[in-house]
């Protein structure tokens, strides 16, 4: 018999409160120290726990920067990518 099945229902929050604004700047600045993601030209929108990112990048090595960034700033749960690979 054993287990037929396991259901997660954990959710994780973050134990500290950060304005958007400041999520907002963390993950732009992020952005601009890589080398292989063009800050400029990709958009971060920041809405409670939840950051949107916007634009066009050159590769997929580029959208993962640019997703591991913003994943990496402090109060941020989820990420939501919009990105666009353009030739």
């Amino acid at each position: 018999m054993g287990v037929r099945g396991v259901t997660n229902d954990m959710a994780i929050s973050p134990s500290m409160k950060v304005e958007s604004s400041e999520v907002k700047n963390k993950i732009e600045d992020a952005l601009k120290r890589s080398a292989q993601a063009e800050g400029r030209k990709i958009g971060v929108m920041v809405s409670g726990q939840k950051v949107t990112l916007t634009g066009n990048v050159h590769s997929y090595s580029e959208m993962d920067v640019a997703t591991l960034a913003a994943y990496n700033a402090p109060g941020v749960s989820s990420v939501e990518n919009e990105l666009k690979l353009s030739a």
